[in-house]
């Protein structure tokens, strides 16, 4: 989204975010679903031409405003589905892959809290744990070291740029991180000033609610309407979080390995450390969120429903 709206300041350094190929959120989606890489139902779209045209509509953009770099990004490309598929649609190009990895801990956080808000009648059970453990069930979710061999195995390892996702390695911001991780230092220093939010992360007890709703068989509009509703809620607390420090440890740990390889093989840095935060103490107190200790002992969602209407 920042990119998208900084085109034009882009544009004068001779790089291009193309308009071809994104969904509605700003990101390539509809690129990454082309090649491949979609997960679930495909991303909206305005045409059917808007898939058939994507390469051609790129190059277009690209001859237009004389751009020497274009930069394209989607999250989906993590899955790793058809990394040959991108070689061959860019055959013709230098290819760089921008790869940015998150702490284990917040990263898989942030995956249930997405997982939360997007799936309806989901097919794991209530909380954390239990999310966690269905996404285990595919072993390279997660594993950072196997998506990088995937795309090095094909475009080589000097042509990954590794970055750990972490604000005190992301200074001033991620953009600016980025920025100057592709060689425009300049575009670095004109975009990198302070960021709108983007994705806040939800309350916990915002989040226990539309997992609720989710389960509790409504219609798709109103689920929608309730959903949307809650996360424009004002002042929402972030409690102590739904995992506690022994296990956010555990989820860390069981990857270090992993991080020292990938420190030392694209990084360069010979201590393997790829994030510089401290370790969570197993010891810190944590009673897990709010809401989930009001209605223990009963139906969860019905419980959690009913307080929610209560509120409204």
């Amino acid at each position: 989204r920042t990119l998208a709206a900084h085109e034009r300041a882009l544009w004068k350094a001779g790089v291009l975010y193309p308009r071809a190929g994104r969904s509605r959120s700003g990101a390539h989606h509809l690129l990454s679903h082309v090649l491949g890489f979609s997960q679930g139902e495909p991303p909206p779209a305005s045409s059917p031409r808007e898939f058939r045209d994507i390469d051609r509509r790129i190059a277009a953009e690209a001859r237009k405003r004389g751009a020497g770099t274009v930069i394209l990004s989607s999250e989906v490309f993590t899955t790793a589905k058809a990394v040959p598929a991108v070689r061959e649609f860019f055959r013709d190009e230098d290819l760089r892959i921008v790869v940015y990895l998150r702490r284990h801990d917040h990263w898989w956080l942030s995956c249930y809290s997405q997982g939360v808000r997007m799936q309806s009648s989901p097919p794991w059970g209530t909380g954390f744990e239990a999310w966690y453990a269905h996404q285990r069930k595919r072993p390279t979710k997660g594993d950072y070291r196997w998506l990088l061999e995937q795309w090095a195995a094909v475009f080589g390892e000097e042509r990954l740029i590794v970055r750990p996702y972490e604000r005190a390695q992301n200074r001033p911001n991620i953009v600016a991180d980025f920025l100057e991780a592709i060689g425009h230092p300049a575009l670095a220093a004109e975009l990198g000033g302070e960021l709108p939010l983007r994705n806040e992360s939800l309350g916990e007890r915002e989040l226990l609610l539309i997992d609720a709703i989710q389960r509790a068989g409504l219609d798709k509009h109103l689920r929608k309407q309730l959903v949307g509703r809650i996360r424009q809620r004002k002042g929402q607390r972030k409690g102590q979080g739904f995992v506690s420090p022994a296990l956010r440890r555990e989820l860390i740990e069981e990857n270090l390995a992993d991080y020292a390889w990938i420190a030392r093989r694209f990084l360069g840095r010979e201590d393997g450390r790829l994030f510089l935060e401290p370790l969570p103490d197993p010891a810190t107190p944590w009673s897990g969120p709010e809401l989930a200790r009001k209605v223990s002992g009963e139906s969860a969602d019905q419980a959690t429903m009913d307080q929610w209407i209560d509120a409204e």
